[in-house]
C-alpha cells in the first residue's frame, strides 16, 4: 500500500481535489491552515505579511495502480504554469493499514 502526501497552496487545493477524484481514489484526509517554511526555495506559507497564504494537505492510501493514475495526473499539473505557482509538493511513504 502506498501512503501519499501532497502538500499544496491553499489557493489549489480544489485543484487537488478533483484530480484525486479523477484518479479513482475515494478516500482521503485533509490539513487545512497548514504553514510551511522553505529555507531554499520559495514556498513559505507562514500565514503573515511577509510571507502570506498557507498549504493545506492532503493524505491518502492508494494501490499501486491508483498512485500510476495519480502520479500522472499531478505531473501534468505541475508541469503547467498553475502547477508551479501551486507550490505543489508530493511525498511518497509505504504505509500498512493495520485496522
Amino acid at each position: 500500500m502506498n501512503m501519499l502526501w501532497i502538500f499544496c497552496s491553499e489557493g489549489f487545493s480544489e485543484d487537488v481535489e478533483e484530480m484525486i477524484g479523477r484518479s479513482g481514489v475515494s478516500f482521503y484526509s485533509v490539513w487545512r491552515d497548514v504553514l510551511a517554511r522553505d529555507r531554499k526555495g520559495d514556498k513559505n506559507r507562514w500565514d503573515d505579511p511577509v510571507f502570506p497564504g498557507k498549504n493545506w494537505a492532503f493524505q491518502l492510501l492508494c494501490d499501486d495502480e491508483g498512485l500510476n493514475r495519480l502520479t500522472e495526473i499531478l505531473r501534468a499539473f505541475s508541469e503547467e504554469e498553475e502547477g508551479v505557482q501551486a507550490g505543489l509538493t508530493v511525498i511518497l511513504q509505504e504505509g500498512r493499514k493495520i485496522l
